[in-house]
């Protein structure tokens, strides 16, 4: 078997069982595990953006947290802010990273080695610092609460439905490997860098433009809860079961069980002696 056959065939494989995950888990063990293997496909995507632009073109970054918050915010604000539906939303989210992306390139990708890793954090520190500072638009460090819309209100599917979210993740995720592979099998990056002068510039910022993106596609995707029973969240805790538990001010006050996956919320106890809860601890 020749290496191309057997990298064909571990993929397919791969692809085979990720469709199945939804059925094939539950049958064979906890639910649980459906989310980890959903966290694990939307690392990934942050992960091969960096090795795109780091394992490809030698470009040291360390300001993905940039895009990937370009990416949240973007859907948080056309959603809590604007009122879009969830397209529209998800679609801000990925032009905001594209921006941010397009701006922060401009200053970068005309340096190199330390002097280029050094402007990325540079990046990344001055937008951290706005984010904080405008808390009226992004909530600061309690970020933003909203309830997702529905993916396609028509057919009723509804990102709460853990298998619909699932699938969505997966196609997100699928699309972009599948561009990244089309970009690294591109032959222009690597000939115009001895075409002409400017040959190195362009594939670096071609390359530095497509895995920024990556970067902002993961952030799209990886909000987990928002809004809904969670109006003034204080502490969480995460269970053995990967369920989180998260306990909301107030007076009264409430302990909300989120689900990791679907995002769904339950209250667990309110009021009695729950007044302002701060904090909140599992004991085994």
């Amino acid at each position: 078997m020749t290496r191309r056959a057997l990298e064909i065939g571990m993929a397919a494989g791969a692809a085979t069982f990720l469709i199945a995950v939804p059925w094939l888990i539950p049958a064979l063990t906890d639910t649980f595990w459906v989310s980890v293997i959903t966290e694990i496909l939307i690392w990934s995507l942050f992960a091969a953006s960096v090795n795109l632009l780091f394992g490809y073109v030698g470009l040291l970054s360390f300001g993905q947290a940039l895009y990937f918050g370009f990416g949240m915010y973007g859907v948080a604000l056309g959603i809590d802010h604007f009122g879009l539906s969830f397209w529209p939303a998800f679609g801000l989210g990925i032009i905001s990273a594209m921006a941010m992306a397009l701006v922060s390139g401009v200053f970068a990708v005309r340096l190199s080695w330390h002097y280029f890793a050094i402007i990325t954090v540079v990046f990344s520190l001055i937008f951290y610092f706005v984010a904080m500072s405008a808390k009226s638009i992004t909530g600061g460090d309690d970020g933003l609460s909203f309830s997702a819309p529905p993916l396609w209100k028509a057919a009723g599917w509804l990102l709460t439905d853990r298998t619909v979210q699932y699938y969505f993740i997966y196609l997100v995720c699928a699309a972009c490997f599948a561009g990244m592979a089309f970009l690294n099998g591109f032959p222009v990056a690597l000939k115009t860098k001895t075409s002409f002068p400017f040959g190195i510039w362009f594939a670096n910022a071609t390359t530095l433009y497509v895995a920024d993106e990556g970067n902002g596609m993961t952030g799209t995707t990886v909000t987990v809860s928002q809004g809904g029973l969670l109006s003034d969240p204080l502490g969480i805790a995460i269970a053995a079961n990967g369920d989180i538990i998260v306990a909301v001010a107030g007076s009264p006050g409430s302990i909300v069980r989120v689900d990791p996956l679907s995002g769904a919320q339950t209250t667990l106890s309110s009021g009695g002696n729950l007044q302002n809860p701060v904090g909140v601890a599992i004991v085994p």
